[in-house]
C-alpha cells in the first residue's frame, strides 16, 4: 500500500493583515474540476472550486452544489484577520492552523454520517458552502451564496417521469465521454440509469467495473453488472482490494482525503489505484439518481418535513433515527461527558 505524504499532497493559501499590508504564502492561484457554460443568467454547471489572490484581495468560489471541496481556516480573535485555504483541513494543520474540534458537529456526523452545511470536525474551519463566494481584502472577510431551497413543481407523475428523462440526458449531452471512459457500474439503479443513457447517446465506454467484495444488497451486483454490459457490449471485470491490502490502509487514506469527514466508500481508493494503473480519463457517478429512481429515503414523515421546512425535524427525527446506533449505544461508547458534549 503506497503512503501518503500529507504535507506535499494539497495546494494551499493562506494570507494575513500585519501592519496595514497583506502577507501571504503558499500557492496563489488554485483551479480544479471542470466548469460547463449553460450561457446568460445561468449558473456555471459543473463541478469545481478555484481561489485567486491578486495581491490584495484573495477571492475563493465553488460549483452550484459544493461538490468539490474547499475549506477555509478563519479566526476572527486573532487580530490579523488571518484567513487559509486548502482541499484539505488535514494539510492546513500541518502547516500550523490548528484548532479545536467541534463536538456538536461531531455529534451530528456519528448520528448521520454526513457534515451538516459548513460544518467540519473542527471549530475554526468551515467547508465553502454550496454556490459561495469568499472575499477577503484588507483583513476584512465576507461570505455570500450558499445553496439553494427550489419550490415544488406541480407536476403529475408522468409528466415528472418524462422530465426527470429529459432532464437527465441533457445533463449527460453536456458531459461527453472520451475514448478512454471506464463506468462504475452496480446494482443501484443510479449507475445503471448513467451507464444505458451513455450507451443511448452511442457514447464510447472503454470499461465497465464492479467492486466484488461490496455486498450490501440481498441481488448479486456482479451477476446484474455483467448481464448489463454485456447486454452494452462492454468489457466488464470486477475490482477488487490488492493482495496485501488491508480495510485499516484504505481506511487510515480515506479519512487523510476527506478530511475526516466521510464514514463511508473506503473501497474508492483501490478503485482510484485502477483507474491510475489503466490510464482511464473519464468516469461517470450519480448523486441523487438512486435516491430519485427507487424512492429509498422517500417517506410521508421526510416529506411533510421538507415541505414545510421543518429543517431540525428533518434531521434529528427522521434522519438520525435511521443511521444513528441510539442514543444508548452512543452513551455507552462515548461515556457520560463526551457524550454530553456531543449532544449539545
Amino acid at each position: 500500500m503506497e503512503a501518503l505524504n500529507v504535507a506535499k499532497q494539497y495546494p494551499w493559501f493562506s494570507v494575513k493583515w500585519k501592519d496595514g499590508r497583506a502577507e501571504a504564502k503558499g500557492t496563489p492561484t488554485y483551479a480544479h474540476g471542470h466548469k460547463i457554460n449553460l450561457g446568460p443568467g445561468r449558473l456555471v454547471d459543473g463541478i469545481w472550486s478555484e481561489w485567486n489572490w491578486d495581491g490584495s484581495r484573495l477571492t475563493i468560489r465553488n460549483d452550484r452544489y459544493g461538490f468539490d471541496p474547499l475549506y477555509y481556516w478563519h479566526d476572527p480573535a486573532s487580530g490579523d484577520g488571518a484567513i487559509a485555504v486548502s482541499p484539505n483541513m488535514i494539510q492546513l494543520i500541518a502547516e500550523g492552523y490548528t484548532s479545536e474540534l467541534d463536538y456538536g458537529a461531531l455529534g451530528a456526523f456519528m448520528r448521520s454520517g454526513v457534515m451538516w452545511g459548513n460544518d467540519t470536525p473542527w471549530v475554526k474551519y468551515k467547508a465553502l458552502p454550496a454556490n459561495a463566494t469568499v472575499v477577503w481584502e484588507g483583513g476584512k472577510l465576507s461570505v455570500s451564496g450558499g445553496p439553494t431551497v427550489p419550490k415544488a413543481n406541480p407536476l403529475g407523475r408522468e409528466q415528472a417521469i418524462d422530465a426527470y428523462i429529459d432532464l437527465f440526458r441533457q445533463a449527460i449531452k453536456r458531459r461527453p465521454s472520451t475514448g478512454n471512459t471506464v463506468i462504475p457500474i452496480s446494482g443501484g439503479r443510479d449507475s445503471r440509469h448513467i451507464y444505458a443513457e451513455l450507451w443511448h447517446q452511442k457514447m464510447p465506454m472503454k470499461q465497465a467495473f464492479t467492486w466484488g467484495p461490496y455486498k450490501s444488497y440481498p441481488w448479486d451486483e456482479v451477476q446484474t453488472a455483467a448481464r448489463l454490459s454485456k447486454k452494452f457490449g462492454v468489457p466488464h471485470e470486477v475490482v477488487k482490494p490488492a493482495p496485501g491490502d488491508t480495510f485499516q490502509q484504505y481506511e487510515v487514506l480515506k479519512n487523510t482525503i476527506t478530511s475526516m469527514c466521510a464514514d463511508d466508500h473506503f473501497f474508492f481508493i483501490r478503485i482510484n489505484r485502477y483507474f491510475r494503473e489503466r490510464g482511464f480519463d473519464c468516469t461517470y457517478d450519480g448523486n441523487t439518481g438512486d435516491i430519485i429512481s427507487s424512492g429509498t429515503f422517500s417517506t410521508r414523515e421526510r416529506h411533510a418535513a421538507i415541505t414545510e421546512r421543518r429543517w431540525h425535524d428533518l434531521i434529528t427525527g427522521t434522519i438520525f433515527k435511521q443511521w444513528s446506533p441510539g442514543e444508548e449505544s452512543l452513551r455507552w461508547v462515548w461515556g457520560e461527558d463526551l457524550y454530553k458534549r456531543m449532544s449539545a
